[in-house]
């Protein structure tokens, strides 16, 4: 049985995870040339009582250590908890593809078809697979990022039965985000439903905005990205959430198969 998970964020990776548990390797295609970078979302954790319990099972590295704050939320670098779990997936068995852009798929007597990077004569290739799995996200498609998040779906009909999908947020807007180790910067911003103010296990805080924080002197780096309306409905425990659901839905799948 030969799975594919396309995106290599939070969710495509702890659902290569939980199939890994249970003697289920996968191969992961993202579109960025390295899994854990360039930060697109916050590492805010919301639900620590069950990110503990997922870090009973997953040993974090050193790096990975995370900060408990005053609100009670906790916060960690979230590129590096995902090259964490890249590093040991790899280690133990787990494709991982980088630089890869999704043109078209196919679907032939239960076997799909991933073509990607048509435009490049070193580096194209097709991959095949019977079940794949959709942890694409929904961001927009643009110059920066010129993938169709919803091409699984579009290019794959429901009645193959050889997608793992669940629903994705209908509508995202853009957050801006700042990272700083200067107290008066990150008070500027109040953790409210337009804003999300953490520190983080590193030390830094790191602050997202609906408004668009400008850079200065004061900030380490200006990161941006496409998220939910709702500050509450994006987050490091919710995008590993998601990423075990995936699994769930696939090893039904698998079991049906055989």
């Amino acid at each position: 049985m030969s799975i594919i998970i396309c995106g290599g964020g939070l969710s495509g990776l702890s659902c290569a995870y939980e199939l890994q548990k249970v003697g289920v390797n996968t191969s992961i295609i993202d579109f960025r040339q390295e899994i854990g970078s360039p930060t697109r979302s916050p590492g805010i954790i919301r639900d620590n009582k069950f990110w503990n319990n997922w870090c009973n099972e997953f040993e974090l590295y050193p790096q990975c250590n995370y900060q408990i704050n005053q609100n009670g939320d906790g916060g960690i670098r979230r590129e590096w908890l995902e090259k964490n779990l890249a590093i040991e997936l790899g280690k133990n068995g787990t494709n991982i593809f980088t630089k890869r852009k999704i043109d078209s798929l196919s679907s032939n007597n239960g076997e799909i078809k991933v073509i990607t990077n048509v435009k490049s004569k070193r580096s194209n290739k097709t991959f095949t697979c019977d079940i794949i799995v959709d942890a694409l996200g929904n961001k927009s498609k643009n110059k920066m990022w010129p993938c169709n998040s919803n091409i699984i779906l579009d290019q794959i009909p429901n009645y193959f039965q050889t997608v793992i999908n669940i629903p994705k947020h209908k509508k995202l807007v853009n957050w801006t985000g700042g990272i700083t180790s200067d107290i008066p910067t990150k008070n500027n911003l109040k953790n409210n439903k337009e804003n999300i103010v953490f520190e983080r296990g590193d030390g830094f805080f790191e602050c997202w905005s609906k408004e668009n924080i400008l850079p200065n002197t004061n900030w380490l780096e200006v990161i941006r990205g496409e998220h939910p309306i709702s500050c509450l409905d994006f987050s490091v425990d919710l995008s590993i959430k998601k990423g075990i659901k995936l699994a769930k839905l696939t090893k039904e799948k698998i079991n049906y198969q055989n």
